[in-house]
C-alpha cells in the first residue's frame, strides 16, 4: 500500500513539474477531443486521441500538431480562425471550435495552423538582437524541398524573410545591414544532380536573396536545370511555309515562302518573355487582276524584305523533361528592300486577215514599302543541352495593311 501511495505521489509530482516546465494548459479542447475538459500537454504536441478527429477533404481552417510518439504531423479541423493583421497572428490566434467555444493559441501551444490559404509554423528567430518564438508564414515552396522560406512582419509593417535548410538554423535572408545569408541554400542546391552543368551552377550562384529568387531556382532544378530557368537567349531562326498575298486589286496564287535571320528571348516575369526576331526573305508570286473583265491579264509581284516580328511569349517552364511548350502573340512589320508589282492587261482585240491583234497595257503599280501583320503561334522548346535548345513553332501571320501576305509558317530556331 505504501509503495502504491509513493508511486501515485511521484506521478502527481511529475505531472505538476511537467505542467510548469511545458506550460500545460487546462482548457476546453472540444475541437481536439470528444472528452470534456481534459488536460493536454500542448507544448509542440497533442494527444494521440486527436487522430480520431482528423477529417478528410477540403478544410478551410485547421490546427497543425505533432504526435510525440509517432513523430507524425496531424491536422485538427476547427470551425474558424479569426483573421487578424499578420503581426498579431505571429504572436497567437483566436480559434473557434465546433462547439463555438473560443480558444487563444500561442506558439508555445501548437506547432502551427492553416487558415485562408496560408500556412503558419512556429519558429524561433533572432530579430534585432532578440530571440523570438512566433508563428511565421511559410512561402509557397514545395514540400520535398530541403529549403524553407518564411516571412515575418515587424511592428512597422515591413516584411522580412527567413530561410532554413533542413533542420538548420533560421537565418534572416537579408540582414538589417544589407548582408545576405543564403550561402547554406546555395550549397544545398549545388548538391542537385543538374548542378554539374556550368550554366546551372551560375544560375545558383546568381540566385537573388528573395523568396521568388529561391522559388525560381528550385523550380528549374526540379524540372531539368538551367534550361528551365528564364534567362536571356539569342540565336538563329529560319521559317518556311505557304504565303497568300492579299490585295484589293489583285488575286495572287499561294506560294512557298522562306526566310532566315536572328531572334532574341528576353525574360520579363513568370515565364513571360519578349521575343523579337529579325528575318530576311524573298517573295515572288503571280496572279490576275480582279476587275479586268474577260480579257487576258497577268500580274507579277516580287519583294525582297526585312521583317521584324515582335511577340510576347509564355513558356511553361514547369513542364518536366526536354520538351517545354510555349505560346506567343504579337505584331510584325516588314520593309521592302526591293520590290516591283507589274501587270500586263489586254485592253482591246482587233482582227485582220492574219488573225487577232491585241492592244496590251503594261504598268508597274506602286506598292507601299511597309507591311504590317498580327502574329500568333504555338510551339515547344526541345532542350538539346543546357546550352542549346531547338525552338519548333507553328505560326500564323495575318496581314492588316493594304497589300500584305497571310502566312502559315513552320519556324525553327537554335539558341547560341
Amino acid at each position: 500500500m505504501r509503495t502504491t501511495l509513493t508511486l501515485l505521489l511521484f506521478l502527481m509530482m511529475s505531472l505538476t513539474a511537467g505542467a510548469q516546465k511545458n506550460d500545460t494548459i487546462d482548457v476546453d479542447l472540444d475541437f481536439i477531443s470528444h472528452d470534456d475538459k481534459k488536460l493536454f500537454r500542448m507544448d509542440n504536441y497533442f494527444s494521440r486521441k486527436t487522430k480520431r478527429n482528423r477529417l478528410v477533404g477540403p478544410r478551410s481552417h485547421r490546427i497543425i500538431s505533432l504526435d510525440p510518439l509517432t513523430n507524425q504531423y496531424q491536422e485538427i479541423n476547427v470551425k474558424d480562425i479569426y483573421p487578424a493583421p499578420q503581426f498579431d497572428m505571429q504572436q497567437g490566434i483566436r480559434a473557434l471550435d465546433n462547439n463555438s467555444i473560443e480558444h487563444y493559441l500561442t506558439p508555445d501551444s501548437v506547432y502551427g495552423f492553416f487558415t485562408r490559404g496560408y500556412y503558419y509554423f512556429r519558429r524561433t528567430i533572432k530579430f534585432n538582437g532578440e530571440n523570438k518564438t512566433v508563428f511565421l508564414q511559410r512561402e509557397d515552396l514545395y514540400k520535398e524541398c530541403d529549403v524553407r522560406v518564411f516571412s515575418y512582419e515587424d511592428e512597422n509593417g515591413k516584411t522580412h524573410h527567413f530561410a532554413q535548410v533542413a533542420d538548420g538554423e533560421m537565418l534572416q535572408m537579408i540582414d538589417d545591414d544589407g548582408n545576405e545569408n543564403i550561402d547554406a541554400i546555395k550549397q544545398s542546391f549545388l548538391q542537385n544532380e543538374y548542378a554539374k552543368d556550368k550554366g546551372t551552377r551560375r544560375m545558383i550562384s546568381n540566385m537573388k536573396p528573395t523568396a521568388e529568387g529561391i522559388r525560381k531556382v528550385y523550380k528549374a532544378l526540379t524540372q531539368g536545370g538551367y534550361s528551365h530557368y528564364p534567362h536571356f537567349r539569342w540565336g538563329v531562326a529560319a521559317s518556311t511555309g505557304i504565303g497568300q498575298v492579299s490585295s484589293d486589286s489583285y488575286e495572287f496564287d499561294s506560294k512557298l515562302l522562306a526566310a532566315g535571320g536572328f531572334f532574341a528571348d528576353i525574360p520579363i516575369a513568370g515565364g513571360v518573355s519578349l521575343h523579337p526576331e529579325l528575318l530576311f526573305g524573298k517573295l515572288s508570286v503571280k496572279g490576275t487582276m480582279k476587275n479586268a473583265g474577260t480579257l487576258p491579264n497577268s500580274v507579277a509581284y516580287n519583294r525582297t524584305e526585312i521583317s521584324v516580328p515582335l511577340m510576347l511569349r509564355y513558356t511553361h517552364f514547369a513542364t518536366r523533361g526536354n520538351l517545354i511548350p510555349f505560346v506567343q502573340l504579337g505584331v510584325g512589320a516588314s520593309y521592302a528592300l526591293k520590290q516591283n508589282c507589274d501587270y500586263r492587261q489586254v485592253v482591246s482585240t482587233a482582227y485582220d486577215k492574219f488573225g487577232s491583234i491585241y492592244s496590251v497595257k503594261e504598268v508597274s503599280d506602286q506598292i507601299s514599302d511597309l507591311h504590317t501583320s498580327v502574329i500568333g503561334g504555338v510551339g515547344a522548346e526541345w532542350v538539346v543541352s543546357n546550352k542549346h535548345s531547338l525552338f519548333l513553332e507553328l505560326r500564323y501571320a495575318k496581314g492588316i495593311s493594304e497589300l500584305s501576305h497571310n502566312d502559315f509558317l513552320f519556324v525553327v530556331g537554335l539558341n547560341l
